[in-house]
């Protein structure tokens, strides 16, 4: 299972959605083909630049390569192109 944010043509996030994550790029290609649009993974464990393995416990993971984008896209993010992330908008 793989999360995808559409993002606008303003950089704001208009959507999430999630996707087969069977093969690679399966999802992202779907979206593209079939939606349109612009997408861009997000990882449901990852906050404040960080992957948690337990959201419950807030238990980080040891492989903090899975820390995707900085945080988890919800609508109303913006996404950062320059430093790869999404970003609450109070934030900017």
């Amino acid at each position: 299972m793989a999360h995808w944010a559409e993002i606008g043509e303003d950089n704001v996030v208009l959507r999430v959605v999630v996707t087969s994550n069977d093969k690679p790029n399966e999802g992202h290609d779907w979206l593209v083909e079939n939606l349109g649009g612009t997408w861009k993974q997000t990882s449901y464990n990852t906050y404040g630049g960080v992957h948690y393995s337990d959201l419950e416990e807030m238990t980080p993971s040891e492989d903090q390569t899975k820390a995707l984008r900085g945080n988890f896209a919800g609508i109303g993010m913006i996404y950062d192109e320059e430093d790869d992330i999404f970003i609450a908008p109070e934030e900017v």
